[in-house]
């Protein structure tokens, strides 16, 4: 036994002994051989930064592509950031002490031991990046919900559907739910409130919906129903496309495809929807008009929606007119029959009850007397033709006759709507375009708020209610009118055949496959040829014949091969858009069409601007948005556009180095333009000496790559936009007079990847960006505040500001750098933010909070609070606080990202996102606050979203 003990002993003094010399070799290793371990060091370094390099550069491509960043990519590149910037320190801590050769010192040893450590980390994540798959993913499809702007209004018989129909959806053997009734009874209202409910309720992973309308177009539905579900199709052609939607719905959980205003009976396999027996799977809910049609559908549950019941169609129309008012006491009675003649139908007691609101008592009485005369079935007809007939100006109508010309629940973009009432003088152009494109937009608004247009899901666009639309058709193909629409080859034929066709002022045909025949037609003024089909349908040589009147001409994605064939006869157009075009050479364009004001080859295949165009001396309008195919601008174009107000140049790589003589054109150009938008690789491009008199609206993109961000769409009234990625604010930003000039009227600015910028507000706008309503900051190694208060003159900075992004900065201590006495001295720049409405902040390892100047002795009085515009206005109870709270509370909470000081500065902030801020410790700092006060502070806050806040204590105070 004892000889046992002495060996166990015996073997662990061996072992100890050996514990204590490898250790002790170590720290000499750390102490001699310390230039060593920095050198290997410095190896692993520069293998980690090449894959980060690598890795970056595939990131920015995806962002680029609209993709999602995977969540442990962007933690491992904030890793390596860190990482490369503590080796960094090493590096030059080993300069130090070779400079002070301080051999075999502390520092050698201290400097071996961190070159180690640093390796060891270093590896680690050179091992980890293997493991970074997949690096990106479809961004998830945006909830339809929120995107509804319409509700049932607080209709209970309405309710009481949405009800029925949910439990329907909750019973696992229903597969397929019809709502029926008629055309203007609210069935497409209806299935939005069931959206709403069912995405509140989570009941299905993900809800998508298509609009069928009355000629279905199978590719248009796939598309609808692949961008609800974030699906991109590989296949082109229909079959292929619902193979894979039938794979992806089969592989899915629970998805709800909604289809909206069917026609006739849809083939669901040629879509690609599951069929019978994957109920649990793919539920269908959809609407129509005909409840034959839902039944050869298969759906055994057919919802009839009825009129609404006489109260409450009188409660909707009182709304909608406004006659509760005590000044339209005179017309109740006749209201309350107008409302009755409605027939129930909320589609005419919207339009009707709108039209009518503010009228005076002669057209209410001509109201009730129309409507008097229509049957039930034509009651929603007279009711629009009424809103119609009251709009207050000719522009209005014709205004609505021009949208009425794009296809059935089409988006609506507002700008071609203006640039066709330009072109045919509906509008008039006394002044600048900008002053029409006004005007437009408010004809726009008075006709939404009439709902004879509806908002629509993409920017800058309408839609229009197909009822709606048939009844604006009916109008506006009366001989006094002439607008027609067509859709296909049979229906032009069917045209061709009237015998009388000279009153055709507008034509517009809508096409599906390609057509033969050509078109007579003397008045005509507008013609707009769009095709349905993604790919571009040929359009045949010599198509027109004897329109020497047509001033508008729009095609959308068709292949014209040769362009003399469009112009046959002379022609005196003042708007020509060949969008989506393969158009081959243009030159035809400036040797004919000499009036033209407006011009849009946006997104086009041309190649070339050719120095023809030059003489297009009375152009006001160029669109070049994405003719990503552009290399040469021949010389002496922009020069000669002596008149151009507007020029849209966002296109993608274009080699501004091969055509170095536009850059000198444009600096002439910028004297008298109005709008400009351009897309450069690098500031430089631009010349210096641009100088913007005149300019009123502008979009600006300087970046290595083009952003899936980057896009206007059809929003040519957005806000002043500046965004730069990947440049430096000392070498290239600031060396640039014309964007330091617009910098201050910028109303959106985006700083992505921008180096040496240490103070936004000093360093850009030392005028307190005065017109700035969106600001973002991300990846900007080098910001530190976005406002400094302590060195700033006197003024008020963001007063407009709505929504604030700061992401992935480094080195942001503070958003407001201020002095403890910063309140005391009532520096204006303690009342900013109070239009603050989204706050997000991400990735911000040394930040600390909003503002660390704190003023325990003097808190913000409520008066103070009032006088900055604040919506609080009730007095705050003052807090006593014992001196060992106080103590506890400094001990405990330093980093707070609202102190107790700026509690009351944001009176409309609606959303606060927290990520990854490794130093925040507290959120919102009450202590200056009872709990008696009736004070509100963030009166508008609806939603705080916190990830990732590992030294987060508590979101409130304390002592709260």
């Amino acid at each position: 036994m004892g000889s046992c003990i002495e060996q166990l002993a015996t073997e662990a003094i061996s072992k100890l002994g050996d514990l204590i010399v490898k250790s002790t070799v170590k720290q000499f290793e750390y102490l001699i051989c310390h230039e060593r371990l920095v050198g290997n060091l410095r190896k692993e370094h520069e293998k980690l930064m090449g894959m980060k390099d690598a890795l970056k550069g595939q990131v920015e491509a995806d962002r680029s592509r609209g993709l999602v960043i995977a969540n442990n990519v962007q933690k491992w590149l904030s890793a390596v950031e860190a990482i490369d910037a503590k080796v960094n320190k090493l590096y030059e801590d080993a300069v130090e002490n070779k400079r002070k050769k301080c051999v075999g010192g502390r520092l050698d040893y201290s400097l071996g031991k961190q070159a180690t450590r640093a390796s060891q980390e270093v590896v680690s994540l050179a091992e980890q990046k293997d493991e970074l798959q997949p690096i990106s993913y479809p961004k998830p499809a945006p909830r339809l919900g929120p995107t509804f702007t319409q509700d049932i209004k607080g209709l209970e018989s309405r309710k009481k559907i949405i009800g029925d129909v949910m439990e329907k959806l909750k019973d696992d053997k229903i597969r397929m739910i019809s709502i029926c009734g008629m055309g203007g009874v609210g069935k497409t209202t209806l299935v939005k409130g069931v959206i709403k409910v069912v995405e509140s309720e989570k009941l299905f992973d993900k809800v998508v919906m298509a609009v069928v309308s009355q000629n279905p177009n199978y590719q248009m539905v796939q598309a609808q129903i692949a961008d609800g579900l974030g699906l991109s199709f590989r296949s082109g052609s229909v079959q292929g496309k619902a193979r894979e939607l039938l794979d992806y719905l089969q592989g899915t959980s629970r998805v709800l495809i909604v289809f909206d205003d069917v026609w006739s009976e849809l083939d669901f396999e040629s879509i690609g929807i599951p069929s019978l027996g994957h109920e649990k799977v793919c539920k269908i809910l959809f609407t129509s008009r005909n409840e034959q049609v839902c039944r050869k559908m298969g759906s055994k549950e057919n919802i009839q929606l009825h009129v609404l019941p006489e109260e409450e169609a009188w409660d909707l129309f009182r709304d909608m007119a406004g006659v509760d008012t005590t000044d339209k006491a005179n017309i109740k009675h006749i209201a309350r029959k107008v409302a009755k003649e409605c027939g129930g139908l909320p589609l005419a007691i919207v339009t009707t009850g709108s039209g009518l609101r503010n009228k005076a008592k002669p057209q209410w009485e001509y109201a009730l007397e129309q409507l008097q005369h229509s049957k039930l079935q034509n009651k929603v007809q007279s009711s629009i033709e009424l809103s119609i007939t009251s709009l207050g100006t000719e522009e209005h109508k014709y205004c609505l006759f021009l949208c009425a010309l794009f296809p059935e629940d089409f988006d609506v973009p507002v700008e071609c709507v203006l640039r066709h009432a330009v072109g045919m003088r509906l509008i008039n152009l006394a002044g600048a375009l900008g002053k029409a494109r006004n005007m437009v937009d408010t004809l726009v608004d008075d006709l939404k708020r009439c709902f004879l247009l509806l908002e629509s899901g993409k920017r800058d666009c309408v839609k229009m209610h197909d009822v709606v639309r048939d009844v604006v058709l009916s109008i506006a193909s009366r001989k006094e009118h002439g607008f027609e629409v067509r859709q296909g080859n049979d229906e032009l034929k069917q045209l061709k055949k009237q015998d009388k066709v000279d009153h055709f002022k507008a034509l517009s045909l809508i096409l599906a496959d390609a057509i033969t025949n050509g078109i007579d037609y003397p008045m005509l003024e507008l013609f707009q040829a769009r095709s349905e089909r993604e790919e571009a349908i040929l359009w045949p040589e010599n198509f027109f014949q004897r329109m020497s009147k047509i001033r508008v001409l729009t095609m959308n994605k068709l292949r014209i091969p040769t362009m003399p064939s469009l112009f046959q006869t002379p022609v005196t157009l003042r708007t020509l858009q060949l969008e989506d075009c393969d158009v081959g050479d243009v030159s035809v364009i400036g040797n004919i069409l000499v009036e033209l004001e407006i011009l849009s080859l946006s997104r086009s295949n041309i190649k070339e601007l050719p120095t023809e165009i030059g003489q297009l001396s009375s152009l006001k309008l160029l669109d070049l948005t994405e003719c990503n195919e552009l290399a040469i601008i021949s010389d002496n174009v922009f020069a000669r556009l002596s008149q151009l107000e507007e020029l849209y140049f966002r296109v993608s790589n274009f080699p501004w180095m091969l055509n170095k003589p536009i850059l000198g054109e444009l600096i002439e150009l910028s004297q008298h333009l109005k709008v400009f938008e351009i897309r450069v690789r690098e500031v430089e491009i631009l010349p210096k000496d641009l100088s913007f008199k005149n300019i009123e609206r502008f979009w600006i993109y300087v970046a290595q790559y083009v952003y899936w961000g980057d896009n206007r769409g059809f929003g040519y009234l957005e806000p002043n936009k500046l965004v730069f990625r990947h440049t430096s604010y000392k070498k290239s930003i600031k060396c640039s007079p014309v964007l330091m000039q617009l910098i201050k009227r910028c109303e959106v600015l985006e700083l992505v990847h921008v180096k040496d910028l240490k103070n936004v507000i000093c360093e850009l706008d030392d005028s307190g960006f005065q017109c700035l309503t969106n600001l973002t900051l991300d990846s900007c190694p080098d910001v530190t505040y976005v406002v400094d208060c302590i060195t700033a003159t006197s003024y008020t900075a963001f007063p407009l500001l709505k929504s604030l992004s700061i992401t992935n900065l480094p080195m942001l201590k503070e958003i407001c750098k201020a002095s403890e006495n910063h309140h005391k001295v009532n520096n204006p720049l303690i009342s900013e933010f109070l239009n603050l409405e989204k706050l997000y902040l991400g990735r911000l390892p040394l930040f600390t909070g909003f503002s660390n100047a704190i003023d325990s002795t003097e808190p913000p009085s409520s008066t103070d609070s009032s006088h900055r515009g604040s919506s609080c206005t009730n007095e705050r109870v003052n807090a006593s606080q014992t001196k060992e709270d106080e103590s506890m509370s400094k001990s405990n909470c330093q980093n707070k990202l609202f102190s107790s000081i700026w509690m009351l500065q944001f009176p409309v902030l609606e959303t606060i996102t927290l990520e990854i801020c490794h130093s925040l410790e507290e959120v919102f700092d009450l202590r200056e606050y009872s709990k008696s006060s009736n004070t509100q502070m963030f009166p508008q806050l609806r939603e705080i979203n916190i990830y990732r806040l590992p030294n987060l204590k508590y979101p409130l105070s304390k002592q709260w």
